[in-house]
This record gives C-alpha cells, structure tokens and sequence, in this order.
C-alpha cells in the first residue's frame, strides 16, 4: 500500500474505502453460500436449469483477502496517526450521500429478508441480491476516487501498479470462466452475473484510473509539496 510509504492515506476517499468494506462484505457472504451452501446451491440449480456458479473456494479466499486488506486501510484512513504513526491532516469526515444511501438500502434490505416468510428460493435471492449489491457498490464506489482524484488534481498516494494487477486479474477472471464453462455462452453469462458483472465494472474504471494517470502525472511534484507544507506548519 502506498500510504506506508508516504505516511498517509489523505489521498484516499473515505467512501471509496467504506463503500468497498460493505462490497466486500456483501460479496464474500454471497460467494461463501454460492459456494458451498447445499440449500443455496440446489434451488440455485433448480432456478438456472441444472447449472451451478463457477465459483470455489479460491474465490472465498480472495473476497476474505480483500476484505481484510479493505479493514486495513479503513484503520489507515480514520485511525493512521494513532495506529499507523502517520501524518494524515483530515481529522473529521464527511460521508457522502452515496454511501449513505447503501448502508441504508442494506440494512432496510436484512430488516425485509428477516421478516418475510419463506418462500421457495428465498435463500438463494438473498445471497443473490448480496451479489447484485456488490456489482452496483463496485460500479459506485469508484465514483467518489475518480472524483477526489479529479478535484485534487493528482493521482498521488494511488498504486499504479496495483490497478494493473487488478485489470490483470479482471482479465484473468475473464479467462478462467471461459475455460470451466461447459454450458452455453448465455447459459454461462446468467449463471454467473455477479462475476462477470464485477469484471466489466472494475476493468472500465481501471481503465478510467490509468488514463487519469496521463492526465495528472506530477505525482512526485505533488508529494513534494505535501511534505513542504508538512514543514511549514511544523
């Protein structure tokens, strides 16, 4: 991460990061009862003609890495001075009404899931509507850093190379469905709408992320007069 290395984590947003902690979340349950949930998994089949997701215990793993890395730079973000010995100069926050809106919109979620009666696929639409919250947090949650990047004029503190490592794994992703599948093309992309959808998503805004860094090369310029201002006030 870069923010070991500048001693801050003032470039990142603070929505973007709870937005992928509640992503995340979201996705690994949806992926774990996908995965290996017997109920999940045999209405899941009844409901897409005898097809299973291609998913296994490999991408548990990686939603678990993500998520814990997601916890990390949350603590880097609201707790870096105290915990990381950082310099961060953000001391209060405010959360956007994006964010607002998802933590509202799962919680009003849960509250209906818990409370109405059950019904034949009731398992399996609730870790779906997990996985369909994922992709509209994935295509959100990269609005507000796309943004802060834009209004800072700088893509400062932000890792190229992990958004390369991420558009590769995209890619890969892509390929991996491609080699299990043993259905139809159709049969593969609604069987699989949560993978495939989170693919396009983070492939287009690591896209948008690269091309910012075209626009905004003077990351060393910018980190330069940080470290100035740091200084000064010191």
């Amino acid at each position: 991460m870069p923010s070991f290395g500048i001693k801050s984590a003032d470039s990142i947003s603070i929505d973007t990061v709870l937005l992928n902690v509640l992503g995340y979340t979201c996705f690994t349950t949806s992926v774990y009862l996908q995965a290996f949930d017997a109920t999940v998994r045999k209405q899941f089949k009844k409901q897409f003609d005898g097809n299973l997701p291609l998913l296994s215990g490999v991408d548990v793993v990686y939603s678990l890495h993500g998520l814990a890395l997601v916890l990390v730079l949350l603590s880097q973000v609201t707790l870096g001075n105290k915990l990381w010995k950082f310099n961060n100069k953000r001391v209060s926050f405010k959360l956007s009404r994006i964010t607002k809106f998802f933590y509202s919109a799962i919680t009003v979620f849960l509250i209906y899931h818990i409370v109405t009666p059950t019904s034949e696929f009731k398992a399996l639409e609730f870790a779906l509507y997990l996985s369909y919250f994922k992709i509209a947090i994935t295509f959100t949650k990269y609005l507000p850093q796309v943004m802060y990047n834009r209004k800072r004029k700088s893509m400062a503190g932000i890792s190229k190379l992990q958004i390369f490592l991420d558009l590769l794994g995209g890619l890969f992703a892509s390929a991996e469905l491609l080699l299990k599948n043993k259905a139809t093309l159709a049969e593969m992309m609604l069987s699989n709408t949560t993978k495939i959808g989170i693919i396009v998503v983070t492939i287009i805004f690591d896209t948008v992320f690269l091309i910012q860094f075209r626009l905004y090369p003077e990351n060393d310029d910018h980190l330069k007069n940080e470290k100035l201002e740091e200084g000064i006030n010191d």
